[in-house]
């Protein structure tokens, strides 16, 4: 199972919300991207509309992590310099499962299931 899946799987679990400011800041770095590209001459301006209109049409469907990279794979196989993005909201993700399960662990030592806490740390170290 690659990251990507992984990921999507333990978000579908979780159902992660996305906030309207978590959108924002996805907006703002397609927008800082976007700049990048046009300055280094790899944009033009017949380049922006077909972006701003997957941005706008888009973005206010996501209501959770899991619909979010989709979207920003959808959108990185269209233009790829904004893998970046993608691989960020992953790493969050990423970020965000190994601090649940650390959290089980720390819960499962506390009622005493040692063995299973450590089953359970043992799959943090395996990737």
């Amino acid at each position: 199972m690659t990251l990507r899946l992984e990921c999507l799987t333990i978000i579908l679990q979780n159902s992660m919300e996305v906030t309207e400011e978590h959108k924002k800041e996805i907006e703002k770095r397609i927008v800082e991207r976007v700049i990048a590209e046009l300055k280094a001459d790899r944009f033009n301006v017949q380049d922006l509309p077909p972006i701003g209109r997957f941005v706008l049409d888009k973005i206010d469907t996501v209501t959770e992590h899991a619909t979010l990279l989709i979207y920003l794979e959808a959108f990185t196989q269209r233009w790829p310099c904004f893998k970046s993005i993608e691989m960020l909201e992953i790493g969050e993700v990423e970020r965000t499962k190994e601090h649940d399960t650390a959290e089980k662990v720390l819960l499962l030592s506390k009622e005493g299931k040692i063995e299973e806490a450590l089953a359970l740390a043992k799959t943090m170290t395996r990737k």
